[in-house]
């Protein structure tokens, strides 16, 4: 990968110099906790490149590549061949970028991406992966992770493995996040009995954040308001940090869904509104805590940031905010439009930055994708003269978002 890629200004290649190093801190992803704990050497990149990323699968099927080499029982190097040649062609994708830069960091290959270098590549990424005996918590220690957040269901029985994997000696602390989503199938009179038996048992474990995804929720719904609104309640009176993710229309295509289950790469954005229901949601909270809002329609950016700024307040930086472009907003134009939309309505520098939202461990790069962009953001703006060309505030404000902010946040 080119060393300057996507920094196009000097002050941007300052900057990036300055941040790059800085450890992340992943508030939100789908890492399998087990595979964590197990810590075994993975056997070929194709289980570690494509076996978890639908983001990958998405493009394949797109591509004309038939099922049988995206999820079906083709052999890992099939698969392989197949992704990179449909990556040959994939001009403008996001996932050309980070494929690129995912060969370069973990299986030190920068070889270019075409369909003829597919078995090169293949001998070459397997060989890295047996000589640095690439294992989690190996890849964890490369992409300089501090902290992993994963997110696991509210009812989830389990949590044991969060202890066990203490024992792990890993330099990342790894805990869960209490997702609610499955708890408003219940009544409110249930949610009072169970509900704070479950945060006690996830604060055992190091859980300090919370997290709602759904799709919408009616002005009218008064039953879905009144659980949102105690479930809310009941994170902000614990210190959770919470994080809505609104926007997101899953399992569309039922014969797959069928097929295949949940979680394969074929959702999309959602349509529906949120916000009216949120006021009436927020405004019942009895003290509204540090709270994160990710929305998936990018129509609605400018919409939820001027909602998040009328909750701010009480001495906490960014106490409500319009969360980092999310899913099918993680790409150049989707990152940029955020910083634009946050700088011109509220402050880009509370923002907590980047997270992965991913199943895949190697997906770290995205940080990277994202610091890239900012520096070049911030260095843009100053050496038009629209800022101040003080490096020490260029600085800060790039450090912030990379790291210092979500570390006080979460």
């Amino acid at each position: 990968m080119k060393h300057n890629f996507l920094l196009n200004n000097e002050t941007a290649k300052k900057l990036y110099q300055d941040i790059k190093d800085l450890p992340i801190i992943d508030c939100h992803c789908h890492l399998d906790i087990h595979e964590i704990l197990e810590n075994k050497p993975y056997e070929n990149i194709t289980k570690l490149w494509l076996y978890a990323d639908h983001y990958k699968w998405r493009l394949m099927r797109t591509y004309g590549i038939e099922e049988h080499y995206i999820t079906g029982d083709a052999s890992d190097y099939e698969k392989f061949e197949k992704y990179i040649q449909a990556l040959s062609y994939a001009i403008g994708s996001p996932l050309y970028h980070w494929s690129k830069m995912e060969l370069s960091k973990y299986f030190d290959v920068d070889d270019e991406i075409l369909p003829q270098n597919a078995a090169d590549i293949y001998e070459k990424a397997n060989q890295t992966i047996r000589q640095k005996e690439l294992t989690p918590s190996k890849i964890l220690e490369i992409s300089n992770v501090e902290r992993v957040c994963i997110i696991e269901d509210a009812q989830k029985a389990d949590l044991s493995e969060y202890d066990e994997v203490k024992n792990l000696g890993l330099k990342t602390s790894i805990s869960p996040v209490f997702r609610l989503d499955k708890l408003l199938l219940k009544s409110e009179i249930e949610l009072k009995e169970i509900v704070p038996k479950y945060i006690e048992r996830f604060i055992a474990v190091d859980c300090n954040s919370a997290d709602i995804g759904i799709e919408f929720i009616g002005q009218d719904d008064n039953s879905t308001i009144e659980k949102i609104s105690y479930l809310l309640n009941e994170c902000y009176k614990n210190n959770f940090s919470v994080q809505l993710h609104f926007g997101a229309m899953r399992n569309n295509n039922k014969k797959m869904y069928e097929l295949i289950g949940v979680d394969k790469g074929y959702d999309s954005i959602s349509e529906q509104p949120y916000l009216t229901a949120l006021v009436k949601i927020f405004n019942k909270v009895s003290q509204l805590g540090k709270t994160v809002i990710f929305n998936l329609n990018p129509s609605d950016n400018a919409k939820v940031v001027t909602f998040a700024s009328n909750y701010v307040g009480d001495g906490i930086k960014g106490k409500v905010q319009l969360g980092t472009s999310w899913w099918f907003n993680d790409n150049k134009d989707g990152i940029l439009e955020f910083f634009k939309t946050l700088s011109n309505h509220s402050l880009l520098c509370a923002s907590i930055g980047m997270l992965t939202d991913s199943r895949s461990i190697i997906s770290y790069v995205r940080h990277d994708y994202f610091r890239r962009l900012l520096c070049n953001y911030i260095g843009e703006i100053s050496e038009k003269g629209e800022f101040t060309k003080e490096y020490e505030i260029l600085n800060k404000i790039a450090s912030d978002i990379a790291y210092y902010n979500v570390k006080n946040f979460i």
